[in-house]
């Protein structure tokens, strides 16, 4: 069935668009004219065309530029539309866990985010949050390594339970040199759920990716471990998994 959607807030977005011919927002109406809602303090980006607004009514396709999507909209008065070359030369960073992450940046490229503030060395995303930085040169062909599902949390009830591993995702992207993973102490670190535990382990990217499933437990030791990081890295870059441990005896 279609749902006619309307009364929708949506604000405080950034919109994202990193080659000429995408499109930042899709209103369809197969009956009558539709819309969905009101926009306010919305960036959106784009590298060259300005009419990234598409409305299809019935079987008719209009695309608009800004000022007419903001007069179809009636709204979008604080949004801004930033064209920019540059955003060719952009990149993603997201952190898809519950603890703050530290990204080192490549210290041979100028970076700039979305306000155009110059940025250097490093960046701090907060959990469950992304950032765009723009570059002042390629960086298409720049490793990369991002994580997926950490941090990780054991709670062990009266010493049952340890042996039981949580897991991570480990995503490469134009590695040249194998990725290595290095656990800290009091905790083990396998590509299998159930066999094959130690503390280092080391991935060969195929045609510079990897993607794989890292699966970690408490050792053997009696000792539960407070805290440690897992240390995931291909040549000159890494980046780090919170791990923490800790007993319930209740």
């Amino acid at each position: 069935d279609d749902i006619l959607c309307r009364n929708n807030n949506f604000n405080n977005n950034i919109i994202f668009c990193n080659k000429e011919d995408h499109i930042a927002i899709l209103n369809q109406s197969l009956y009558q004219s539709n819309i969905p809602g009101r926009f306010e303090n919305n960036k959106y980006f784009n590298p060259a065309e300005y009419n990234i607004f598409r409305i299809r009514e019935k079987n008719i396709i209009s695309d608009y530029n800004f000022e007419k999507w903001k007069g179809f909209v009636r709204s979008e008065n604080n949004s801004s539309l930033i064209v920019k070359k540059n955003l060719l030369n952009s990149n993603l960073f997201v952190n898809m866990s519950d603890d703050s992450l530290k990204v080192n940046l490549n210290p041979g490229i100028s970076y700039r985010d979305v306000s155009e503030n110059r940025i250097n060395s490093f960046i701090t995303i907060e959990p469950w949050s992304s950032k765009i930085l723009f570059a002042d040169s390629d960086i298409s062909n720049l490793p990369e390594i991002n994580i997926a599902g950490g941090s990780l949390n054991y709670i062990i009830s009266s010493g049952i339970g340890s042996d039981i591993p949580l897991w991570y995702n480990v995503m490469g992207d134009n590695l040249t040199n194998p990725l290595t993973i290095t656990s800290p102490a009091g905790f083990e670190i396998s590509l299998k759920d159930d066999v094959n535990f130690s503390n280092t382990l080391s991935l060969i990217p195929e045609n510079g990716k990897i993607d794989k499933i890292i699966f970690v437990k408490l050792s053997s030791e009696n000792n539960i471990p407070e805290s440690g990081y897992i240390l995931n890295r291909s040549g000159n870059i890494n980046t780090t998994v919170k791990l923490s441990g800790s007993t319930n005896n209740k």
